[in-house]
């Protein structure tokens, strides 16, 4: 699935040059891998990818598309140190081999503490469609890049959906584009298996921040299906996600009862799979107890 931002694309004028505009497109994964994107962010002759997809095949469509526009891959960043949104470095580490991989240092810290076991669960999730091991990322250089001469911005260490204050976005200045990563989701369930009712009050914060940029163009980290639009409502809609989500834990009494609570107000989004999970993650649940309240399946 692809989806192409409404970012503008046509030329502005510098002096007597005309200079092309940055553009983006974004790849968006199926469902059974959350929705997860991967965006490129293009000139003329360069590009720099964000993030790297969860299965296998979808690391490999993804390479195929970022081959297939003929531009010098400068660098890939991964948003956050969550495995969907970085187990796919494998795939394209072994199609770009001389393109760095970045993350921010204290994302790389948390990346080498939980990176074992999330290659493991996800093998098990998986099966052959995981890699049996992904490269480590090196730290990102500085947060000012540069494609074609126009400025990327990563904005690094923010609450999102990872527990750590390790969640990033990118900003296009140029484009007025922010790629949001697991900070906002878009008709998805927001993960909320690794927060606390602190760490979402922080997360507003962070889409604050985010707003305080006055995007046009806003790309989440998970998006139900690629003909969705990436516009700031997104911002808006994940922070209502964030109180509702407080509200239903303060009043249920199991997990399951907050499952229910969420479906009812959310019923078009996607995904009960990472809303089990947040709801699983809130109650300090044991495996076998997610078992009990749920059913058998893939573990969270």
């Amino acid at each position: 699935m692809e989806g192409t931002a409404d970012a503008p694309a046509l030329g502005v004028a510098q002096g007597a040059q005309r200079v092309e505009r940055l553009q983006v497109f974004t790849h968006v994964s199926q469902l059974n891998t959350f929705g997860v994107t991967s965006t490129l962010i293009y000139g003329p002759t360069e590009a720099i990818l964000v993030d790297a997809q969860f299965r296998n095949s979808e690391a490999t469509a993804l390479s195929d598309k970022v081959a297939a526009k003929g531009r010098r891959l400068k660098a890939i960043f991964i948003t956050e140190p969550d495995e969907d949104h970085y187990m796919g470095m494998a795939v394209l580490h072994q199609r770009f081999p001389n393109t760095p991989i970045y993350m921010t240092a204290d994302a790389l810290t948390h990346f080498q503490k939980v990176s074992p076991s999330q290659v493991a669960g996800a093998k098990t999730f998986l099966a052959g469609d995981a890699p049996d091991a992904v490269p480590t990322p090196e730290v990102l250089p500085r947060t000012h890049l540069l494609v074609d001469g126009q400025s990327v911005e990563i904005i690094p260490d923010l609450q999102g959906d990872v527990l750590d204050r390790t969640n990033s976005f990118v900003w296009v200045p140029a484009i007025r584009t922010v790629i949001a990563g697991g900070i906002a989701f878009n008709d998805v369930h927001v993960y909320l298996g690794d927060s606390t009712e602190e760490s979402r009050q922080r997360w507003q914060d962070s889409i604050k921040r985010i707003q305080s940029l006055r995007p046009l163009v806003v790309i989440t980290g998970h998006k139900k299906s690629a003909d969705l639009k990436d516009t700031p409502q997104v911002l808006i809609a994940t922070g209502e996600y964030l109180k509702a989500f407080d509200a239903a834990r303060r009043s249920a009494s199991d997990a399951k009862g907050l499952v229910d609570s969420m479906k009812q107000k959310y019923p078009d989004y996607k995904s009960e799979f990472i809303l089990m999970c947040s709801a699983a993650g809130s109650f300090k649940l044991t495996s076998e107890q997610i078992k009990q309240q749920f059913g058998p399946g893939p573990g969270c």
